[in-house]
């Protein structure tokens, strides 16, 4: 799940029987920042923006609701299928695990980001 993307990776760490280090990571693209995305040149990825009118047509327009209803059904599966994931692995373990998790995924993000070249980087 992109938005639990933590929770996510630390759920898949016990199950796998992964060391909390296996699964650090730091982002090479975000929003205000470019990405190569295959092609020649570099390109900016645009923050995300959702208008008070584009808001209003997503959560009211039938058609449109009708039609990404597949998504959100799948949407919330797979929030629910993490939460019994970490309810399965032990409610208050996980907690654990992923409080040391974003310990040391802070540490990596503050000791690496600046080291470390990635495509569109200058340089």
């Amino acid at each position: 799940v992109t938005e639990r993307m933590n929770e996510s990776l630390v759920a898949l760490s016990m199950l796998l029987n992964l060391e909390l280090t296996d699964i650090l990571y730091l982002k090479s693209k975000e929003n205000g920042s470019f990405d190569f995305g295959g092609t020649d040149k570099c390109t900016y990825i645009v923050p995300t923006y959702i208008s008070p009118r584009m808001k209003e047509y997503f959560s009211h327009n039938k058609q449109w609701v009708k039609r990404s209803l597949g998504d959100h059904i799948l949407y919330r599966a797979a929030h629910r299928s993490l939460d019994m994931t970490i309810e399965h692995l032990g409610r208050s373990n996980f907690t654990a695990k992923l409080a040391e998790f974003n310990r040391l995924q802070e540490k990596v993000e503050e000791e690496c980001l600046n080291h470390v070249m990635f495509p569109c980087d200058a340089g």
